[in-house]
C-alpha cells in the first residue's frame, strides 16, 4: 500500500515550506547556470507572494509534508505575469523533491492544472521550460504538450526559454 497523496491549493501559511521544496527541486540547475543567473532565478522561484494575486499554488503532500508544487495561472482578465493568450491558462515551476521523483507526482500536479483549465473553459494550457530541464520537457511531451515557438522567450542570443502548449480542444 503506497502513501496517500493529497493534491490541493496551498494555504498562505504553507508558502514558506512550498518555497523550500521548489528551491530544492530546482537546485540541480545551479550547476548549469552561472552563479549570478542561479541567484536571480532562485530568488524568483521562492517569491511566491509576487505571483499569489494571479495564481494558485498547488501542492502535493505525503504524510503531512509538501513534496511537490506547481504554480497554476487560471483565466484572468488583468494578467501581468504571463504572455499567454487570454483564453489560455498557464503553469510555472513544476517542482518535486529529488527523493520523491519517479513517483508520478509531477504528472499528477500537471494533470490537476489541466483539469482546472478544462473546468474554466480554457482553450489551452501554456508553460515554459528549458533544454537543460530534460526530465521536465520529456514529461510535458509525454503528457501531450507540443512546442509553441511563437511564445518562446529569447533571453539572449544563446539562450531561449521554450514555450509549450497543451491544446484542450484536441484532448477531450
Amino acid at each position: 500500500m503506497g502513501n496517500i497523496v493529497e493534491i490541493r491549493t496551498a494555504e498562505p501559511e504553507e508558502f514558506e515550506e512550498a518555497a523550500m521544496v521548489m528551491l530544492k527541486a530546482y537546485e540541480e540547475y545551479s550547476l548549469i547556470l552561472s552563479t549570478e543567473e542561479w541567484e536571480g532565478y532562485a530568488s524568483r522561484i521562492i517569491d511566491i507572494d509576487s505571483r499569489a494575486k494571479e495564481s494558485n499554488l498547488i501542492i502535493a503532500k505525503i504524510n503531512g509534508f509538501i513534496v511537490g508544487t506547481v504554480t497554476f495561472f487560471p483565466l484572468l482578465e488583468d494578467r501581468t505575469l504571463m504572455i499567454w493568450p487570454p483564453d489560455w491558462t498557464g503553469i510555472r515551476l513544476v517542482a518535486v523533491l529529488p527523493q520523491n521523483r519517479r513517483e508520478g507526482l509531477g504528472r499528477r500536479l500537471v494533470f490537476e492544472c489541466i483539469k482546472r483549465s478544462r473546468e474554466q473553459g480554457a482553450l489551452a494550457v501554456g508553460l515554459h521550460s528549458n533544454k537543460f530541464m530534460e526530465a521536465g520537457v520529456k514529461m510535458y511531451e509525454d503528457i501531450g504538450f507540443v512546442r509553441a515557438e511563437q511564445f518562446d522567450i529569447k533571453v539572449n542570443p544563446k539562450f531561449t526559454v521554450m514555450a509549450f502548449k497543451f491544446d484542450l480542444l484536441d484532448q477531450e
